[in-house]
């Protein structure tokens, strides 16, 4: 009979430091500031040059940021609800608010384009009549002449139309309709309700963190605080980047707490039924601490914060630190766990190692929240081991005499490896050719956000009120200065039909040939308009115009037209140019499915973000699988050293039930994208850890039935986020940790006797 378990020394310095130490620093901390739920956190780092992040981070302040705002109330006129709103809508997070369909933008603008007609329409309108006189055949080959036939019949057509009522005292200084013949290219203005007021409310925080979202709901309240008290019945509605963004992430943060919870009860429920007593629980829980700790420390010493969908991932160092304990738990019998420890050694640090380093993968990831799961688990992992080692001995005399269920440790059937063999080899290849016949890898940003469908919904509605939507074939380029940025939409221009563009083209040669016969054209016109029957005098301001024709595109000319309209240019009409200063943008559309030729890209760049992002995550998954293959290559190689001839039985495990979980994952309809990738490396790093024991046992796996169904539990609750790149990693994980325990069953199957005499 063997004497009672007895306490061992205290281990003073594994307390300190897997316990003591994490505890009182995590009490140090301002949780109100530790969790973060910042959506730039779960974006792909940019593959963009320095030029090309700073106009995007332009272009984002400008036409995505802002707040699109609707305003009404019964028996009150949209001037009257403009003045009162632009009153309220002085609050410290809004700058100055635009008004849709408000007269006083439209003549403000008007002005500026009609005092810099010339610089800003001129070139056009000489390369579209070089088109007209190249396509027409005209009989007559001096192009000064039969340009100054078709400008004096095309104002005279022009006159004969009700809308040039519209432009009588600008004909004088325009009768080349320069002014008229742009704005008739212009997409038509919104149609505004006039009971209703919409605004476009730009920002002066940042609508992505809390403290900016915070800011942004202070302000619509405040406003329609005021507003409310001037007008009854006053309702308004407003979204934005903002609202979507807090939607987005407060649902994940409900979500990942619910998570953690439902897995940590369901493992902790499974140990007690499969245990069936308390004390075995106490052994389990001790390591799953530990983890905890050193996985949230961790994170926060590396981070400085911790991402909410960070935490939700890392939340899987619950399930796997449980394994360490169970499977030394496991392995007692009528000893003690001092003794089990040597038993376990190998497979167990061989396995601690793998998945640590499958999670190592993740600082490959361009994604924040994402790095800091590649540091988070791999600590905690650790530490669950040192727990393992050090801490559960000493707790063995609490925790008592313990027994598995019956069921955990009952042999499977005894079965002969040439009848389940053949069918295990068949099923791998079917699945394996299943994943070479279509890989359906899905890179999207949005599996990665919560589905915030009434947000959404809100955002489209007031979107399409003042008809803003992202397309997809929008473009934009950027330059230093105006002038460069015409030559590049030269560039652009002669490989890319453009349209939704107005801006001045690069036509220096042929506007230098026009402006040498500008006297040849002042007189060929002057007669043409009297031929016409107009009075030529009439139209002096713009002969004497005519006299500086060289000027009209110059430099000065250019940079002193663009900064004025850009001044005027507010709401969504800011995509047509813009600047901060130093970088000028403009935002033009490109013919559908079209892709930017490689000679543009450094100065051209795709509108629609989300294009930009999905490629980043498409290349993220790449690398990671190729540093994979290689990595994966290296733990073979340590495996087949440290388990010689066993080396090959322990490797079949991952390699046969990743496979198979990967094809069960694809013929279920789920696509695979980044998270699954790598939980494909995790899951193989957890089938490596029962190959191993299988590989060393011949005994019913009892450690690696208990580890499989707490594992397989808390992924498959992973599997049920709302989040489809996370639900991805725990679909991945869950299927391939059933097929790995059951090929480490399939190889622990009792051999009949008659195979083991002969094997003996």
């Amino acid at each position: 009979m063997k004497p009672p378990i007895t306490r061992p020394r205290t281990p003073w310095l594994a307390l300190l430091g897997l316990l003591i130490a994490p505890i009182i620093f995590l009490l140090t901390v301002n949780w109100t500031e530790t969790l973060n739920n910042n959506i730039l956190e779960l974006l792909p780092d940019s593959e963009e040059s320095v030029e090309a992040q700073a106009a995007r981070q332009m272009l984002s302040q400008r036409l995505s940021y802002p707040v699109i705002f609707k305003a009404s109330a019964p028996g009150t006129t949209r001037s009257q609800l403009t003045d009162a709103f632009l009153e309220a809508s002085a609050q410290p997070a809004f700058r100055s608010p635009f008004i849709l369909g408000d007269n006083r933008y439209q003549s403000a603008l008007l002005g500026v384009l009609k005092d810099n007609r010339e610089a800003l329409f001129a070139s056009n309108w000489l390369n579209a009549k070089h088109d007209e006189f190249a396509a027409s055949n005209f009989p007559q080959p001096d192009f000064i002449s039969w340009l100054a036939t078709d400008a004096a019949q095309q104002l005279n057509a022009f006159l004969d139309r009700p809308e040039s009522m519209a432009y009588a005292d600008d004909i004088p200084a325009d009768p080349l309709l320069l002014l008229p013949t742009a704005l008739a290219q212009l997409p038509p203005a919104p149609e505004v309700d006039d009971t209703a007021l919409i605004a476009w409310i730009p920002l002066a925080v940042d609508p992505l963190t809390p403290q900016g979202q915070q800011a942004i709901y202070d302000a619509l309240a405040a406003i329609e605080t005021q507003m409310s008290a001037r007008f009854p019945g006053y309702s308004q509605l407003a979204s934005g980047v903002y609202d979507l963004a807090h939607a987005s992430e407060q649902q994940t943060q409900d979500e990942v707490t619910w998570l953690n919870i439902e897995m940590v009860g369901a493992i902790l429920l499974l140990l007690l039924v499969l245990a069936g007593r308390p004390g075995f629980l106490l052994l389990t829980i001790a390591p799953v601490l530990v983890a905890g700790l050193w996985c949230t420390a961790s994170g926060l010493l590396v981070f400085g914060h911790i991402h909410v969908v960070a935490l939700a991932v890392s939340s899987v160092v619950l399930g796997l630190s449980v394994d360490y304990a169970v499977h030394l738990a496991a392995k007692r019998g009528n000893g003690n766990l001092r003794e089990a420890w040597p038993i376990v050694r190998l497979p167990l640090t061989t396995s601690c190692v793998s998945t640590c380093f499958g999670f190592l993968f993740l600082l490959l990831s361009p994604m924040a929240a994402l790095k800091q799961v590649g540091i988070m688990v791999p600590t905690g992992l650790v530490g669950a081991l040192l727990a393992v080692r050090y801490l559960l001995p000493w707790l063995e005399p609490i925790a008592g005499a313990y027994r598995l269920r019956t069921f955990i440790e009952r042999p499977g059937p005894m079965l002969r490896k040439y009848i389940w063999l053949p069918v295990a080899g068949l099923a791998w290849l079917m699945a394996a050719i299943t994943l070479l016949q279509s890989p359906p890898f899905v890179d999207d940003i949005q599996d990665f956000q919560a589905p915030i469908t009434e947000s959404l919904t809100r955002y489209r509605d007031l979107a399409d009120s003042i008809h803003h939507r992202d397309v997809n074939e929008r473009w934009y380029v950027f330059a230093s200065s105006p002038v460069e940025l015409i030559k590049r939409l030269h560039d652009i221009r002669e490989k890319i039909q453009l349209t939704g563009l107005h801006l001045p083209e690069d036509n220096t040669l042929e506007w230098k040939n026009f402006a040498s016969q500008s006297n040849d054209f002042a007189a060929a016109l002057r007669t043409q308009l009297e031929d016409q029957g107009f009075d030529a005098d009439a139209f002096a301001p713009f002969f004497d115009k005519l006299n500086s024709v060289a000027e009209w595109n110059s430099a000065k000319k250019l940079t002193t037209a663009f900064n004025e309209l850009v001044a005027q240019l507010h709401g969504p009409l800011q995509a047509l140019l813009m600047t901060d200063g130093s970088v000028w943008v403009a935002v033009f559309e490109a013919p559908p499915n079209a892709e930017i030729p490689a000679s543009l890209k450094s100065f051209t760049q795709e509108l629609a973000q989300q294009k930009s992002l999905n490629r980043a995550l498409k290349h993220a998954r790449e690398g990671i699988a190729r540093s994979a293959q290689w990595g994966l290559l290296g733990i073979a190689l340590c495996v087949f050293a440290l388990f010689r001839r066993r080396g090959v039985m322990a490797m079949a495990v991952p390699v046969w039930s990743v496979t198979l979980g990967i094809a069960t994952t694809i013929s279920l309809g789920n696509p695979l994208g980044l998270l699954a990738v790598i939980g494909a490396i995790l899951a193989f790093c957890l089938a490596l850890d029962y190959g191993a024991f299988a590989a060393t046992s011949r005994e019913p796996p009892a450690s690696i039935r208990i580890s499989a169904a707490t594992t397989f539990c808390a992924f498959l609750i992973l599997s049920f986020c709302s989040m489809p790149a996370v639900a991805q990693l725990g679909q991945v994980v869950a299927a391939s940790v059933f097929f790995a325990w059951l090929a480490a069953e399939l190889l622990c199957l009792p051999q009949p006797k008659k195979l083991t005499e002969n094997k003996a």
